[in-house]
């Protein structure tokens, strides 16, 4: 893990560029391309928002790019050369989770659950009751078939179809 603080001349690491999506940092996720150890490319981003880590789930690699969720924002990245493919808040909170789902994504954020294309344009966005995560943890976001299946906080359950219309779970 490599710490880093914005505009410190203090890091042991610089990275070659950085993306944020707003000015209130609460999350940093740097990725580094390496050729053996040789270091070709470099990125970090900076989310605002509520924090959010790096797990199987918080980024997809698909073609020629990389979707990583980062705070409240998702970034899309160039494979390999890291440049900015675009940026868009999703939640006003945090953005866990990214789904492949036909030719688009299923987002699970804390107060949102959406669906983007690949350019990162909002096709839907549905709220719920209260935040989408539990005490336990155990319900997270599950896509089964063309349905998204997900519990709020209060433990309502909710059951999305692949069009965002709430089938009550």
């Amino acid at each position: 893990m490599i710490v880093y603080v914005l505009n410190s001349k203090d890091n042991l690491f610089n990275y070659m560029v950085k993306y944020s999506s707003g000015d209130y940092i609460t999350s940093k996720h740097g990725i580094i391309i390496k050729n053996d150890e040789k270091i070709l490319y470099s990125a970090i981003l900076f989310g605002s928002g509520g924090g959010t880590t790096v797990h199987k789930n918080s980024y997809i690699i698909e073609d020629n790019f990389i979707i990583i969720c980062c705070g409240d924002a998702l970034f899309s990245l160039t494979l390999f050369e890291l440049k900015l493919n675009w940026k868009t808040k999703i939640d006003d909170s945090s953005v866990f989770a990214i789904y492949k789902m036909h030719n688009d994504f299923i987002i699970h954020g804390e107060l949102e659950i959406s669906r983007i294309d690949k350019n990162g344009n909002i096709i839907w966005q549905n709220s719920g009751s209260d935040i989408f995560v539990t005490l336990d943890g155990n319900n997270d976001l599950k896509i089964i078939e063309d349905n998204i299946y997900v519990e709020s906080w209060d433990g309502r359950k909710y059951k999305f179809d692949y069009n965002g219309n709430d089938e009550q779970g």
